[in-house]
């Protein structure tokens, strides 16, 4: 049954409450089809970008893609967790602090926590630029609790403050501590996988608003479809790897392991792996128990070298339950004694030396401690001024999606219109098995909208004029080349099935109406803030009319205008901080 069909017959049953209520629901399912049809296929939508009037079909379109984008957020997740290996061995990809394996899993896990891309993407970069500015991977100290030279390693941390990120924080060229050399390592399943930091060098600047303006631009940006959902097989076999990985990272009974009580139950344990202490500038370990140890801490496809002696986290360490040990602990003792014997005499002189060094010290900390507090209160007040620019640039996305939604504005006290936004021009209509709206129910009009597809690039400043006339007729045709001549910004009205046709009005317009009234205009920029004026003087010619930018006809004739200086304008948040060098996933 066409359109024209099925209006008729509303129309002729509209005296009847029975047939209102029919029609009614009829409509509410069309409201329903219609959003569904809007982001059925990916480049669809009704209106210009960063709208608040595609806030409905992206709230539609968000809740229908939550299955497909969390099975890919388990597969990335899994892949997070197959690149970092085993958690329990020395490999580069298990290294103290945060690394680039870590990266992957805040990535991944974001997403698969939050399934709405943008707003994912925003949160996780929040967190990787916080842990990798507050726990840096140390060349002194590659694992716990070995191999480690320095066991207060952990003071390093925590030596950025919040507020520097916030106002841009460049990270010093690091390298990955266990294997500095490679930029590659090859996992025990053969995939290889890159190991050093894409974030070294690189300034980065943490927007504590980016969330706030992710969700703002889910909601508003131009719909992008949905996206086919997962079948229960694929369900099973993503969650079975997802499994898999999981037990293959976690599980510490594999040799070079570093887990102390899995070693007394057979697991072939790692050298580095045994704590150790310091005596008399010597390290000793009281773990060696008799337990199965690897030959070195790096079991799996180890980098020539790895084990060298000059690497800055290298020390040997003793058993402390051999008489190597015991010998070497009394011949450190006796010479420890001997020095500090010999230093009595000197203490006279060396008291007052340690006192004023001592007073140095303190004097050069309070020092250090009065500049701390003046720099972090003026790199507060820095990152507060930055996040107010970003509070701004929030509210400009607001204004600019709210203002890309109205097709025009009208000045009350002068009467002047302000020119409708720029039109976009459809390249492909999308089909809908209903193409009643709530307009044809409740008062039979013929007019139906059909939701267009991707955008067009459209021309700034471009006029047309829409001649309306008594009679609607809506024909078919084959689709017009798109066209960026606008009439009021309204979406067109069409009667065929593949969403395109040319307006009888156009035709009518150039036997009837003799002139019509241009009118001039200002727009304003929602970005540069600049004004634009533009006229045109419509002479009596069909108007030229694309898809999607013919006016709605109505069946009383009314008095025609046009108007010019369209343009369109969008708002969007920083782009996320991208590295010079690209992750694996």
């Amino acid at each position: 049954m066409t359109t024209t069909a099925v209006t008729k017959t509303a129309r002729q049953r509209s005296p009847h409450r029975g047939s209102r209520s029919v029609v009614a629901a009829m409509a509410g399912a069309g409201v329903a089809a219609a959003i569904g049809a809007q982001v059925a296929a990916p480049g669809a939508q009704a209106h210009a970008e960063a709208s608040i009037a595609n806030i409905p079909a992206n709230i539609y379109q968000t809740l229908a893609n939550i299955p497909a984008v969390q099975y890919q957020a388990l597969q990335q997740t899994t892949k997070a967790f197959n690149d970092s290996g085993n958690w329990w061995v020395y490999i580069p990809t298990n290294v103290v602090g945060f690394d680039q394996q870590d990266y992957e899993k805040v990535k991944a896990i974001s997403l698969l926590l939050m399934p709405v891309p943008l707003v994912a993407n925003a949160q996780s970069d929040q967190l990787w630029m916080t842990l990798a500015s507050f726990a840096p991977m140390t060349p002194n100290c590659t694992g716990v609790p070995g191999p480690c030279s320095d066991p207060l390693y952990f003071l390093q941390y925590g030596q950025v403050p919040a507020w520097k990120l916030v106002t841009g924080y460049t990270f010093p060229e690091i390298s990955n501590t266990i294997d500095p050399n490679d930029a590659t390592y090859t996992t025990a399943d053969g995939t290889v996988v890159n190991i050093q930091p894409i974030w070294s060098g690189e300034t980065v600047h943490l927007d504590l608003l980016g969330p706030l303006k992710a969700v703002w631009e889910t909601l508003t940006q131009d719909p992008t479809g949905v996206q086919q959902g997962p079948t229960t097989a694929q369900w099973a076999s993503a969650y079975g790897d997802f499994a898999e990985a999981v037990w293959n990272g976690l599980n510490p009974f594999v040799p070079g392991t570093f887990c102390l009580p899995c070693q007394l139950f057979g697991a072939q344990g790692a050298p580095g792996s045994l704590p150790k202490f310091g005596l008399f500038g010597k390290y000793y370990t009281a773990f060696d128990l008799g337990q199965q140890l690897t030959d070195g801490n790096w079991v799996e496809n180890p980098a020539p070298g790895y084990d060298d002696p000059d690497r800055p986290d290298y020390v040997q360490v003793t058993n402390l339950w051999t008489a190597q040990a015991w010998q070497q602990i009394y011949a450190d003792a006796v010479t420890s004694v001997d020095q500090s014997l010999a230093m009595i005499p000197q203490l006279p002189t060396l008291i007052p030396q340690n006192l004023e060094a001592f007073g140095t010290q303190v004097d050069a900390f309070a020092k250090l401690l009065a500049a701390n507090v003046v720099t972090n209160i003026n790199g507060l007040g820095q990152a507060a001024g930055m996040t107010g620019t970003s509070a701004e640039q929030l509210a400009t996305m607001i204004r600019e999606s709210i203002l890309n939604a109205v097709p025009s504005f009208a000045t009350a006290n002068t009467g002047t219109a302000t020119p409708a936004l720029a039109a976009t021009s459809p390249t492909t209509a999308v089909k809908s098995s209903v193409t009643l709206t709530s307009e044809q129910a409740l008062r039979g009009t013929s007019a139906s909208t059909a939701p267009s597809a991707a955008p067009a690039t459209s021309s700034p400043s471009t006029t047309g004029t829409t001649t309306p006339v008594s009679t609607p007729t809506a024909t078919t045709s084959t689709p017009s080349i798109p066209s960026t001549t606008t009439s009021s910004g309204a979406p067109s009205s069409s009667g065929s099935d593949s969403g395109s046709s040319t307006a009888s009005s156009s035709t009518a317009s150039s036997s009837t109406a003799s002139s019509s009234t241009a009118s001039s205009g200002t727009t304003e920029s929602g970005t540069g803030g600049s004004d634009t004026a533009g006229s045109s003087t419509a002479e009596s010619t069909s108007s030229n009319t694309s898809p999607s930018t013919a006016g709605p006809t109505t069946g009383s004739p009314s008095s025609t205008s046009s108007s010019s200086g369209s343009s369109s304008s969008t708002g969007s948040a920083p782009s996320p901080y991208v590295g010079k060098h690209r992750a694996a996933d």
